[in-house]
């Protein structure tokens, strides 16, 4: 699999906290759990910084681990989401 440099600026968008979100995701609804580490992986390094995901769809474990090993600060939950 190839991929291109990342051409596309994504826009974002405010939210009523004063954050500011990609207006564009990821989903993975339907990635088998099996193959949804390296789909994220590649929609990560072509430029997504928003991964749409639930606990439903049973997948999580493999967005979690290819966000953690992008080594992408913009990547993940923001801390204070948690606090």
């Amino acid at each position: 699999m190839t991929t291109q440099a990342n051409t596309t600026s994504i826009p974002y968008l405010d939210v009523n906290d004063g954050q500011h979100i990609p207006q564009l995701g990821f989903g993975v609804f339907q990635v088998p759990p099996q193959d949804t580490a390296d789909v994220v992986r590649h929609a990560l390094r072509t430029g997504y910084l928003s991964i749409d995901t639930a606990a439903m769809y049973k997948n999580e474990e493999g967005v979690g681990e290819s966000v953690a090993d992008s080594g992408d600060g913009r990547i993940g939950p923001d801390p204070s989401t948690f606090g």
